[in-house]
């Protein structure tokens, strides 16, 4: 899904919810979801973490206080929520310094451009490549997004 499509599809949900809390969420139907843009597999996501909010198997509150392996294993208990989801999560809501989402494939492509690389690297690669930023992956993950999404 393009950036500017998930945002369509977002806008639509937001207009959609009386409020954006998991109860409405959970108050749509999976053919009213279908409807504004959100396909069978991302509805079935959604709502089990509408669950897992409600029911408090995903305690959002507690996860700032969490190293963030800890934060990322809680986190990633729940169906639907892979690594990627977890580190961006951490990055963005948490303002974690120093996660290196190497599924991200606006990170890859970026730094395939800019270290000039002959190919997609390989996750041990991508891995290496990230400790040279360490504390601070993230900034230089925010710093590759830039890139990628105001090309020169």
């Amino acid at each position: 899904m393009s950036l500017a499509s998930a945002r369509a599809c977002f806008n639509k949900l937001e207009e959609a919810l009386p409020s954006f809390a998991p109860e409405s969420l959970l108050n749509l139907s999976d053919a009213e979801l279908r409807e504004l843009g959100v396909s069978r597999q991302k509805a079935r996501y959604m709502k089990l973490i509408a669950e897992a909010l409600l029911d408090g198997s995903l305690p959002l509150d507690r996860l700032g206080r969490m190293d963030d392996e800890s934060a990322r294993t809680q986190l990633t208990r729940i169906t639907g929520i892979g690594n990627w989801t977890a580190d961006v999560y951490l990055m963005s809501a948490l303002r974690r310094p120093d996660l290196w989402p190497i599924g991200d494939l606006a990170l890859v492509k970026a730094l395939v451009e800019i270290k000039e690389l002959r190919a997609r690297p390989e996750r041990e690669q991508l891995m290496s490549l990230g400790e040279a930023y360490r504390p601070f992956r993230s900034v230089a993950t925010h710093l590759y997004w830039h890139h990628y999404l105001n090309p020169p």
